[in-house]
């Protein structure tokens, strides 16, 4: 397993604002197996930050060869700090575990410009994702001796 960037870098760190793709390669030395590539993906306090499988891979049987499966991470997804990928291929119709690699790979996240997020924040921010949302904030004038705050 690897850790690339998109120009195609192997990399062990990524800023928070990149794409990241994790990479697993296998070989299929039994014609006919329907399988399933996924990854998990977790905190180093051990907390699953997501599952992530190709269900398109499993649709047809494979053939004997090598396969390179891919998963892409947007940008502006993952929190700062250390992600561990564990490997698993799974045979779909049983459940059967092919292969399950745990902790296969480990990256680092690093949030080298978090002022693009937010520029009046300093800090870091929490929680085990960190996705960059598309916010719309519209306004609309309050008569007048209304409350200074107010939420609904």
């Amino acid at each position: 397993m690897r850790v690339r960037l998109e120009d195609g870098q192997v990399a062990d760190s990524v800023d928070v604002s990149q794409p990241v793709a994790i990479e697993m390669q296998f070989e299929v030395l039994e014609p006919g197996l329907v399988l399933v590539p996924t990854f998990q993906f977790f905190n180093r306090q051990g907390t699953c930050l997501f599952v992530s499988d190709n269900p398109r891979f499993s649709l047809r049987p494979c053939g004997v060869g090598r396969y390179t499966s891919t998963c892409w991470i947007p940008g502006n997804l993952l929190a700062e700090g250390t992600v561990l990928a564990t490997a698993v291929i799974t045979a779909p119709e049983s459940s059967l575990v092919h292969i399950y690699e745990h902790q296969a790979v480990a990256f680092e996240v690093t949030d080298n410009a978090s002022h693009l997020l937010n520029p009046n924040y300093v800090g870091p921010y929490p929680g085990i994702v960190r996705p960059l949302l598309d916010w719309t904030t519209d306004m609309a004038t309050l008569p007048e001796g209304s409350a200074v705050y107010a939420l609904e």
